[in-house]
């Protein structure tokens, strides 16, 4: 298998037969003319369920791109109906910037522990202050340390939730993991779809793999990593390319 490196025309999107013109080394002691064909290295069906998305399905809200248009790594292709992941993100966010019950909680904690503690030195210094009144204090302040434990541990939980809201937003969004060519699109606007269901197609045709096979003498001459080049069939003519051979079988 040969590497064939990037080539600036789409005519690589289908499989052709092509001519490669190997030469063993750069004296090209030794040629001979293979035939093989071409294949894609980067071929990719997005649906809306992938290796990093959960299942989810809905309505097609909006198509981003068009047939033919290239695309960057990340860019958004399509987006998924997301009104009910907003509204919860909406939520989410209002309820983590309510902290104002857990500043007065802290604030009565603070009391309570002052209060505790000019009792106890009372007590101790000079019995102004009753056992039974210090144990109150120690009481009132313990159950304001709880209150606040309890409620920093909701606070916790609400920023986690907002998180999980926040990639359930974003994983509504559709997003290209190559540089490549829109070549298809299966869905159009308004239309429902399950997670299985293909939604966009991607293709790199910048780089392909050359695939042949040659005769046990021309294989002994080539090595794994050797460059060589590559005559391709182009309309009537011809281009020449370099690659690289990758794999020997």
């Amino acid at each position: 298998m040969i590497d064939a490196g990037h080539f600036a025309s789409s005519r690589t999107l289908a499989l052709i037969l092509v001519t490669a013109a190997l030469f063993a080394g750069p004296s090209r002691a030794e040629e001979a003319d293979i035939p093989g064909v071409t294949e894609l290295v980067h071929n990719v069906v997005l649906k809306a369920w992938g290796k990093r998305l959960p299942p989810t399905s809905g309505r097609i809200a909006r198509v981003l791109v068009k047939e033919g248009q290239l695309v960057q790594p990340n860019q958004a292709l399509i987006e998924l109906d997301h009104r009910d992941e907003e509204i919860e993100v909406r939520l989410r966010t209002l309820l983590a910037t309510q902290d104002k019950e857990l500043d007065t909680v802290r604030e009565r904690e603070r009391l309570h522990k002052s209060l505790w503690q000019i009792n106890k030195g009372a007590h101790e210094d000079n019995r102004s202050v009753s056992r039974e009144e210090v144990t109150k204090r120690e009481l009132e302040y313990r159950v304001a340390v709880g209150e606040r434990q309890r409620l920093e541990l909701g606070d916790e939980r609400i920023k986690i939730e907002l998180e999980a809201a926040q990639v359930a937003l974003e994983n509504r969004t559709i997003r290209s993991p190559l540089k490549g060519t829109v070549v298809k699109i299966h869905v159009q606007e308004g239309e429902s779809c399950e997670s299985n269901d293909p939604l966009v197609q991607i293709v790199d045709t910048g780089r392909c793999r050359f695939i042949c096979n040659v005769e046990e003498k021309v294989g002994r001459t080539l090595t794994e990593g050797q460059a060589v080049n590559l005559r391709l069939l182009a309309g009537t003519g011809h281009e020449t390319k370099t690659g690289v051979i990758k794999d020997k079988v």
